[in-house]
């Protein structure tokens, strides 16, 4: 658990990703049941090695008060407060994810490398890359082999 998580995405067909569902935690020494939790989500063209410490990099594309349904259950980010990125084929993109307040991001640990694919979506459009979890907000303290914990919404974009 920290304050965000790093990562990337490589795109094997052209795709728009619309939103993305986090895994938030409750703690009752952080927040309460259904607190609402401040979230931003970056993105920035190509990989994230190198950038993790340089906000000049990234381009915020959601702010969002996040009802967090805790442990165990994913919180969408309302697709209203998302702006939606598009991804072209056979690129890759990067994301950070974080919550303003409190380390309450939900990541799973692994010790693969940075660029290990970790998965791919069922039809193999998205690949999803090891990450880096990230220790204080809003950029910096980054921590190698973090994987991001969550879902994308995205839609296929017709060429």
């Amino acid at each position: 658990m920290s304050f965000g998580i790093m990562f990337s995405i490589k795109a094997t067909t052209d795709v728009l990703i619309q939103t993305l569902s986090i895994h938030t935690a409750i703690q009752s020494n952080i927040t309460g049941s259904g607190d609402v939790l401040y979230v931003e989500v970056f993105t920035k063209s190509d990989g994230y090695n190198g950038f993790e410490t340089d906000p000049k990099a990234w381009t915020k594309v959601a702010a969002s008060k996040l009802k967090s349904n805790g442990r165990g259950t994913f919180s969408r980010i309302p697709p209203e407060n998302f702006a939606g990125i598009y991804v072209k084929a056979n690129s890759m993109q990067s994301f950070y994810v974080t919550d303003t307040a409190n380390p309450t991001i939900i990541y799973t640990t692994d010790d693969k490398k940075k660029s290990s694919v970790l998965l791919s979506d069922k039809n193999s459009q998205i690949e999803l890359f090891v990450g880096s979890g990230i220790n204080s907000y809003p950029f910096g303290d980054p921590n190698p082999g973090r994987l991001f914990d969550g879902l994308f919404h995205f839609a296929p974009v017709a060429r």
